[in-house]
């Protein structure tokens, strides 16, 4: 097991395992839990917290927050991206293991998050959720019953939001509509105003 490794003096760690997930996250102060954006897009480098940070796609979803852009993600929400090393063709058994690593941070106690935004229904599909709907919520469980009782072992429940990738290719948040819906479901994590795209 990969151990997170501290990265700043603002209480910021990260976590890259080969082939995925790579974290970056902060230990919760007070209680405070901050979301989690959980991306899946492959990198040139397997440090590669998230590709929406700099990028027209990142730049979508800050919007829809009400942020200006998308270095600043990281200010709002702790980072995760899915599938860090480039693979050959859809690689849905490395999209589970990815996922069932990121879970397994939870179950350890390594990352309490508030809530959990999955851009891309290939990332909820990695974490066990399939579903037409193309935002929808469900409740993602971490950690099991059976080591609750046990030292530096979590059982738990936090809510996920599903999105549509960001994408630009993504012609689904063209429609108006599409765009409102999104950035509804938004303001109830991040207790924003809504923001055009």
């Amino acid at each position: 097991m990969l151990r997170p490794i501290p990265i700043d003096r603002d209480g910021s760690y990260r976590v890259t395992y080969p082939g995925g997930p790579v974290v970056h996250f902060k230990r919760p102060f007070g209680g405070r839990c901050r979301p989690l954006i959980i991306s899946h897009s492959p990198s040139a480098s397997d440090n590669c917290v998230l590709p929406l940070v700099g990028s027209r796609t990142g730049d979508k979803l800050a919007r829809m927050i009400g942020l200006d852009h998308a270095g600043e993600l990281g200010s709002v929400a702790d980072l995760a991206n899915l599938r860090a090393l480039p693979t050959p063709g859809p690689d849905a058994k490395g999209d589970r293991e990815a996922g069932e690593r990121l879970l397994k941070l939870f179950g350890d106690g390594w990352i309490f998050p508030g809530k959990i935004i999955a851009v891309g229904h290939r990332v909820a599909t990695a974490l066990g959720f399939i579903s037409t709907d193309p935002v929808y919520w469900a409740t993602v469980e971490f950690g099991t019953r059976d080591n609750y009782d046990k030292p530096g072992k979590i059982f738990g429940a936090t809510p996920l939001l599903v999105l549509p990738h960001t994408s630009t290719r993504n012609r689904w948040y063209n429609d108006p509509a599409n765009q409102e819906m999104a950035r509804e479901a938004l303001a109830e994590i991040f207790n924003s105003p809504k923001a055009k795209i």
